[in-house]
């Protein structure tokens, strides 16, 4: 059975279709949106659509259960969803709000070359430019001829240039895709059959296709459970992959990363009555976290390290030689070493069955060890490298400036009180010598991490910008015990404080001795995680 499009695109705003519980959410990126575009312009397949029917099944992706019986997309959802939002008509499954920002993402413009007839599909405009939306929304050719008249501007030939393409879009609407239909599933065949189709082309993920099947075997589970929590933790700063949480809790729970390889009754039945239990100790370590200096997730260069700390922290929390700060720096180790870069999955399957078999938080961390632990002059080297958000030593720099609370050079406020964002007491990295400053008069190394702290974004943007420390420092009367909190080394304040101008060679000079004030708190931070490694190695 065939469709056209424009029906598809009503069907799924009317609520005739519509998304199962099972079902993930929207994953495709802008350009995959506009190459969907493209593909529709040369008349290229693309593909069948799989819809399914049971009316004893009323359990929406979104909102809560009701008498309507609609067919449920099983396979398909990014395209429908892409040819709701080029065709402007909101799918039922999402609220108003939901589907703007939607929209705000996936801009779409068909921009039109004169010369060669072309039309490229792209979230930009140029010279000749549509919005998708307005070409498909348009009633008849009439309303195609009104915009092509706007373009052209008069001129004949360009006018007949530009309606070409702007009917070949129009003309989508039109287009006939396959659809199958299939009915009398149950929940669980449906979730099996969405597994192996996404599994065998569409990279959908492992742990997607696990939440469709506790989905299928537990009805409002994750409409009501998993999805408030995922979206809770994303209005608090930790957007955590939903599927890093469900591989945690299978390490806690089976020592086991691979979560393919869980057998069906875990997810039939298992799984539901440990996360309640699990989130909450998921919870409290995000609480530790930001107590020790990681308010939020964008700080963490390495998403995959949060697996085994959830995991460790649900496994030995309760046990007698349990503590978080050692737990909590093998994290931040990790991270620097990237255990989990390369091959993520390799390493946590092995890490995993560590957590799982050790009879204590010292047994783990001790068969979890890094290869090398680190020295002064790592640290060092460290600092001096350049500045880079998400890096290691931006997490570093963050943590220990975090845990001196070290206050801000303007405002009356620690850095803790910053983190919350209050309008302009928002955190902004600050370069101590400003890069611009510096490319202009020829100083190096301006961008070394260390020549970065953290201040308020109305200091750093508004009172700071542009200006040298000798000059801002005086200016504002910023006092040394002040500086010395940001490991500004004392002899550097000082010339700060007097207006003493620094020479380029002076200034790497700044930058060799503040790495090494930066070095040693560095040691200090790792020292009693050190001191384990060293007592359970003798």
């Amino acid at each position: 059975m065939d469709i056209r499009l424009i029906q598809l695109v009503d069907r799924a705003h009317n609520g005739v279709y519509d998304l199962p519980e099972l079902q993930r959410e929207f994953k495709w990126k802008p350009e995959q949106v506009r190459y969907f575009c493209d593909s529709l312009y040369k008349g290229y397949p693309v593909g069948m659509l799989l819809f399914w029917s049971n009316p004893l099944y009323i359990q929406p992706r979104r909102g809560a259960p009701s008498w309507r019986i609609p067919s449920w997309i099983l396979d398909g959802q990014q395209r429908i969803v892409t040819l709701c939002l080029i065709f402007d008509k909101k799918p039922i499954w999402y609220s108003p709000e939901e589907w703007a920002e939607l929209k705000e993402k996936n801009p779409v413009f068909a921009n039109i070359d004169i010369e060669t007839g072309k039309v490229e599909f792209s979230g930009k405009r140029k010279e000749i430019s549509f919005a998708i939306q307005e070409i498909l929304s348009s009633k008849d050719i009439i309303q195609l001829v009104e915009l092509a008249n706007r373009e052209s501007k008069g001129d004949v030939d360009k006018f007949s240039k530009i309606l070409g393409p702007l009917q070949q879009i129009w003309n989508w609407r039109n287009t006939l895709i396959p659809i199958v239909e299939l009915s009398d599933l149950s929940p669980a065949d449906a979730a099996e059959i969405f597994s192996r189709m996404n599994s065998s082309g569409t990279k959908v993920k492992e742990t997607d296709i696990r939440f469709a099947l506790i989905a299928a075997y537990n009805p409002g589970w994750r409409r009501e459970k998993a999805d408030p929590y995922f979206v809770e933790l994303e209005n608090k700063g930790w957007g955590i992959e939903p599927g890093r949480i469900l591989q945690a809790l299978t390490i806690y729970q089976k020592g086991i990363a691979r979560v393919e390889e869980l057998p069906i009754s875990f997810w039939k039945e298992e799984i539901t009555t440990i996360w309640d239990n699990f989130t909450e100790s998921v919870d409290e370590v995000l609480t530790y976290l930001w107590d020790r200096g990681i308010p939020f997730l964008d700080l963490i260069p390495s998403e995959y390290t949060l697996i085994p700390l959830f995991a460790l922290h649900a496994r030995f929390k309760d046990t007698p030689d349990y503590s978080f700060d050692l737990t909590f720096r093998w994290f931040i180790w990790a991270n620097q070493e990237g255990r989990y870069s390369g091959a993520p999955l390799e390493t946590l399957t092995k890490d995993g069955k560590v957590i799982y078999q050790a009879n204590s938080l010292n047994d783990a961390l001790l068969k979890l060890s890094p290869d090398k632990l680190p020295s002064r002059s790592d640290f060092e080297r460290l600092f001096r490298e350049p500045f880079r958000k998400g890096s290691f030593q931006a997490l570093l720099l963050h943590i220990m400036l975090w845990q001196k609370d070290v206050r801000d050079w303007l405002n009356p406020v620690g850095i803790r009180a910053i983190s919350l964002q209050n309008g302009t007491l928002k955190p902004n990295w600050h370069h101590i010598l400003p890069l611009s400053y510096a490319e202009r008069y020829g100083y190096k190394s301006a961008n070394s991490t260390a020549n970065i702290t953290i201040l308020c974004e109305s200091t750093n943007i508004r009172r700071l910008k542009g200006k040298p420390p000798w000059i801002y420092v005086p200016r504002n009367r910023i006092s040394q015990e002040v500086l010395e909190e940001h490991f500004i080394p004392p002899q550097f304040a000082s010339k700060f404080i007097t207006a003493a101008q620094l020479t380029p060679e002076e200034f790497l000079n700044f930058i060799h001795e503040r790495s090494k004030l930066l070095a040693d708190e560095a040691i200090y931070f790792f020292k009693p995680l050190c001191d384990l490694y060293s007592s359970l190695k003798t």
